[in-house]
């Protein structure tokens, strides 16, 4: 399975060991993580760093944004755009391409920084400031943002709010890849992440999953036999009906007899069925792995243990049943009943009677 590519696109100082976090964690699932503050990044030497990252996006298959306190480079200094809008830019138009998929992430305190001087702008407005005092007074330098209008200027474009409130007015359709996720820890990142990429679970699992499917698959293609003109025969049903002929010719609390008659078409159909199947092998691999693994568990809170899930019962079942296939296999028949078998088959295929 190919995993997925992350691109992570942020300011550096401010989040970089909010990076590395996330690179170790993805890169511990199996994933493919593009940072360029890492030297596993790649650094062509004929383009300027910049550029280098705009075409990395490419490769992603998931763009992670993570909006802090501060501004970073400028990539358009007189326009105002950093390298991070500009990366954020590029996400944006292979997303409308569906090319990758977006996950924007802001810092709690700056998503509070920019709901309150929304509010301070607006209570401003109410004391009859005049628009250059009041653009100085809501935009003064903090902590929580050095350039509080870049910032808030950024989230809004990140939300896509313009296109939103014209889609409410019938003028356009409603942009998508515009969730913004608040956080505050790390883990209020990885699971916006994983319940995206990984459908909520671990990486390793979907792929546990998928190869068992194959396997189980596999096994399927094997038991089915393929006789009486082609078509698929399940061996378990013609076991099935020859348990139920036996048992069902037998009044075991009134006429017990040690000798039974068996229909002779079923107990050739079945001999078909033996000779066929008996020198097939099987050899599953994901299948035990799949057992003693959590998987197939889930806990149960009330009792405070996990409990299987069926399809785990399922999975033992068939697990004992290719094991007993193994041991039957090798179990030698009687010389008397070979040699009639051997006479069956030099037979024509008998009739019921």
């Amino acid at each position: 399975m190919k995993p997925p590519t992350f691109f992570l696109s942020s300011t550096i100082y401010d989040f970089h060991d909010l990076r590395s976090a996330i690179k170790y964690y993805l890169e511990q699932q199996g994933c493919r993580v593009l940072a360029s503050d890492f030297n596993d990044f790649a650094k062509p030497l004929d383009v300027h760093s910049y550029e280098a990252c705009l075409r990395s996006i490419e490769q992603a298959d998931y763009f992670v944004l993570l909006i802090g306190a501060r501004v970073g480079g400028w990539y358009d200094e007189a326009n105002r755009v950093s390298i991070t809008q500009r990366e954020y830019q590029e996400a944006y138009r292979l997303h409308k391409e569906g090319k990758l998929k977006l996950l924007n992430f802001v810092r709690a305190d700056v998503w509070r920084m920019r709901e309150d001087r929304k509010e301070l702008a607006k209570h401003l407005d109410t004391l009859g400031f005049d628009p250059g005092a009041k653009e100085r007074i809501a935009s003064y330098a903090s902590k929580a943002a050095t350039d509080a209008e870049f910032i808030s200027g950024f989230i809004t474009e990140v939300g896509r709010n313009r296109e939103t409130a014209a889609a409410a007015k019938g003028q356009g359709p409603l942009p998508t890849g515009n969730w913004l996720h608040i956080f505050e820890t790390f883990k209020d990142v990885i699971e916006p992440i994983q319940m995206q990429a990984f459908c909520g679970k671990p990486v390793e699992e979907v792929a546990m999953r998928r190869l068992l499917r194959m396997e189980l698959l596999d096994l399927l293609r094997v038991s089915l036999l393929k006789i009486d003109g082609g078509v698929a025969t399940d061996p378990a049903e013609a076991v099935q009906k020859l348990y139920a002929g036996i048992l069902g010719s037998l009044d075991i609390m009134e006429d017990y007899s040690p000798s039974v008659a068996v229909d002779r078409a079923t107990l050739f159909h079945l001999f078909q069925i033996t000779t066929t199947i008996s020198g097939k092998m099987f050899y599953p691999h994901i299948l035990p792995i799949a057992l003693a693994s959590s998987t197939f568990l889930d806990f149960d809170g009330r009792s405070g243990k996990m409990v299987e899930q069926p399809v785990y019962r399922a999975l033992f079942v068939l697990t004992r049943e290719l094991e007993l296939f193994k041991l039957v296999d090798k179990v030698p028949m009687t010389k008397s009943f070979m040699d009639y078998l051997n006479e069956m088959s030099n037979t024509r295929r008998p009739s019921k009677n």
